[in-house]
């Protein structure tokens, strides 16, 4: 029986059975590790509020680490620079998000010119971007969770430059000729700026591609008719 374990055909046989089972158990170990890298986790730090420059800048990706974190800036919206970007869901609704052009007071640089952040102010059904709400008017505070950024993606069905199939900030860039962060934030507050808004830390809220954030609103005062804010 030894001799016939030890023959070339049974040596072989076995060295092909090591290698099989090699394969499988390095197959598993990829298949755990690639969905860990996509599980979305909470991290209770980043729901305290911080400056937008001090997770953000311009000209520079936004980390895993630093993306889903809940940040604050004071400036004013561009007038009529408003989008709709499609591809999104909320509450088992298709539609649009409202995305402005903010201008943030703070610029690190302004020799490099004046950077804007990409906020989605809203969700909406309506698919017409002549109904676009106006942008609230005068000096405001957003208070949002800053995302990670979008590849771009062409938009189905429509030639309307004001509709658009992602929130890549790459896009948004050339649809508003102006450089921006390169991340979007999706909004939760406006209140005007030097108001004092109340944050309650949430961590069960988190962002996924295609979802569309909770937009509630906290402590709006400043007119505005975005809409679809729960």
């Amino acid at each position: 029986m030894l001799k016939l374990a030890l023959t070339p055909r049974w040596l072989a046989g076995l060295l092909l059975a090591l290698v099989f089972a090699t394969g499988f158990m390095l197959l598993s170990r990829w298949q755990l590790g690639s969905a860990s890298a996509h599980e979305v986790s909470a991290d209770p730090a980043k729901e305290a509020v911080v400056p937008l420059a001090s997770v953000a800048a311009p000209l520079q990706p936004v980390l895993a680490s630093e993306a889903d974190t809940m940040v604050r800036t004071s400036g004013h919206y561009e007038h009529g620079s408003s989008v709709l970007v499609g591809s999104r869901v909320k509450d088992g609704e298709h539609g649009y998000w409202v995305v402005s052009r903010f201008i943030p007071d703070e610029q690190p640089d302004r020799a490099q010119g004046t950077f804007s952040v990409a906020v989605a102010r809203g969700f909406t059904t309506e698919a017409d971007p002549a109904r676009i709400p106006a942008e609230p008017d005068g000096e405001l505070t957003v208070i949002g969770r800053l995302v990670a950024n979008e590849g771009p993606v062409s938009s189905e069905g429509s030639r309307d430059p004001r509709i658009l199939g992602s929130a890549a900030t790459a896009e948004l860039t050339n649809t508003w000729q102006a450089p921006l962060y390169a991340a979007p934030v999706t909004a939760d507050a406006e209140v005007p700026a030097g108001s004092r808004c109340p944050w309650t830390a949430r961590t069960t809220s988190r962002m996924r591609p295609g979802c569309p954030p909770r937009m509630r609103v906290w402590c709006r005062s400043a007119p505005s008719s975005t809409p679809a804010i729960p």
